[in-house]
C-alpha cells in the first residue's frame, strides 16, 4: 500500500495546486464512469477543463451553488452527528493519492482516519427532497457511488461510510463495500481517459 496523505487545507493554495490537471473522485460520475460502470456523457468537457487548467496553471471552475455552499457549512453538524453515533472520532486530510494504484488520480475525502474500522468518510448536506429520497433508497445514492468507490480504489480499502446528512431530518449512515467489479472498469475507462487526454495535450503543445 502507497497511500500519500497531504495535510494541508482543502482549498487552500497547496490543495488546488495539487488537484491542478488531475482527476478527482468528485468528478467521476459525471466525466469518466458513472454507477452503471459506463463511460460518463461529460468526459470531453471534463479533458478540456483539465487542459484549461494546464494552460492557466490555475484551477478556474470556482463555481459553487447554494446546494455546495450549505454543504460545507454543514459538513462540521454532519461530521459530529456521525462522531456521536459512531463513538469514535475522524481526522480530517487535504488529499490523498497512492501511485501505486493510479499516479494520476486525487481524491480529497471530508475524513481520513487510518484507525478506525470503516477509514474513509463521506459527507452529503442534501436539501429536503433529497433526504427524503435517500432515506427511502437506504443505499449510497448512484450520484454518489462513483465518488466511494474512486476513494476505495485510490486507498485500497474494503469499506467507506457515507452519511447523508440534514438538521431536522432523520440522517443516513450507510457503509459502502468494495465493488471489485466497478473498480475494474474504473482503472481501465481512467487509463483511456489519460490517453486521451495526453493526446489533446500533445495537439495543444504542436
Amino acid at each position: 500500500m502507497s497511500i500519500v496523505t497531504h495535510n494541508f487545507d482543502q482549498y487552500s493554495d497547496e490543495f488546488w495546486a495539487l488537484k491542478l490537471g488531475r482527476p478527482s473522485a468528485s468528478k467521476i460520475a459525471k466525466s469518466i464512469l458513472n454507477s452503471q460502470g459506463k463511460p460518463a456523457a461529460g468526459q470531453t468537457t471534463y479533458m478540456h477543463t483539465l487542459l484549461a487548467e494546464d494552460m492557466a496553471g490555475a484551477q478556474l471552475d470556482s463555481f459553487q451553488n447554494d446546494a455546495m455552499k450549505r454543504g460545507l457549512e454543514m459538513e462540521p453538524d454532519a461530521v459530529g452527528w456521525y462522531e456521536f453515533v459512531t463513538d469514535q472520532t475522524t481526522s480530517e486530510v487535504g488529499c490523498i493519492t497512492n501511485p501505486s494504484v493510479n499516479e494520476h488520480v486525487v481524491i480529497s475525502p471530508d475524513r481520513w482516519t487510518p484507525e478506525n474500522n470503516v477509514p474513509g468518510l463521506e459527507v452529503k448536506c442534501p436539501g429536503p427532497p433529497n433526504q427524503i429520497a435517500y432515506l427511502l433508497g437506504n443505499k449510497c445514492p448512484p450520484e454518489y457511488f462513483p465518488q466511494v468507490q474512486c476513494s476505495m480504489w485510490i486507498t485500497e480499502q474494503d469499506h467507506w461510510d457515507f452519511v447523508s446528512y440534514h438538521p431536522d431530518l432523520d440522517c443516513l449512515l450507510i457503509t459502502v463495500d468494495r465493488d471489485d467489479a466497478w473498480i475494474k472498469l474504473l482503472d481501465e475507462e481512467v487509463d483511456s481517459f489519460m490517453e486521451k487526454l495526453e493526446q489533446k495535450r500533445q495537439k495543444l503543445a504542436a
